[in-house]
């Protein structure tokens, strides 16, 4: 099922139930191997703003549908527990990210789902949602402080980003290579790669800095060939 063949689903059954100003708030997304996806999809109204609509779509097909009220939904309860329990987010609007963002900063301190925060931050880092995003279409709100980064079960305790390249140091005290570098994108739809393992911080950081360095210029280079810059080369002393 694609994405607009989910939506008019979802609205069909909204219809069936008489609502008819529904607003898809987002939908989750979960793989059960050969079975097929099942979706949970959340909606709000414009007309009933304390109430929330849900709608489940399992991998037979056959839709559940509940009401939620709006003082009983919370994100750690809901959205943070199912990313926790192997949903991935499909779509979020910009209207709930600002909100999931607002409850975040209050709740700072109160999350129980903790994984499934890092899940939504990582989702975040990937699709540009940050503090710029924020402040351009509403407050400025700020979370990523919370972000733990990782890879496999390295911790990614410094980070370079430049252009469309990024390098990162990563960090894992189980590991007999306990340090590592990797290559990466800023948003790290990439992945991580061309990863160079070491033993101590100092090594390791050595490693990072060089990286970074080769980085920065490699980014350079092509700003200079962008702008049709050549590079003066040192002729010597004319005699």
């Amino acid at each position: 099922m694609n994405i607009d063949q989910l939506h008019e689903q979802i609205f069909s059954t909204l219809q069936d139930k008489g609502i008819y100003d529904g607003k898809i708030d987002y939908i989750l997304q979960k793989d059960f191997d050969n079975k097929g996806h099942q979706y949970v999809c959340y909606i709000s109204r414009k007309t009933e703003i304390e109430e929330l609509y849900s709608i489940i779509i399992d991998t037979t097909g056959k839709i559940h549908s509940f009401d939620v009220a709006n003082w009983d939904f919370n994100i750690d309860d809901f959205l943070f527990k199912d990313l926790e329990n192997d949903y991935e987010i499909l779509e979020m609007n910009a209207d709930t990210h600002y909100g999931v963002w607002f409850q975040i900063d209050e709740m700072r301190e109160e999350i129980n789902y903790t994984d499934g925060l890092q899940q939504y931050l990582s989702y975040c880092k990937k699709n540009h949602i940050d503090k710029n995003f924020m402040k351009l279409f509403y407050r400025e709100v700020d979370v990523m402080d919370l972000y733990q980064e990782k890879n496999g079960n390295y911790k990614i305790i410094a980070s370079f980003d430049i252009g469309n390249s990024s390098v990162v140091l990563g960090y894992n005290e189980n590991s007999p290579s306990p340090y590592v570098t990797w290559k990466t994108t800023p948003d790290r739809k990439t992945g991580y790669y061309t990863g160079h393992y070491g033993v101590t911080k100092e090594s390791a950081f050595n490693d990072y800095k060089k990286r970074c360095k080769e980085c920065f210029n490699e980014h350079l280079n092509r700003e200079s060939q962008k702008l049709g810059i050549k590079e003066k080369r040192d002729k010597g002393v004319e005699r």
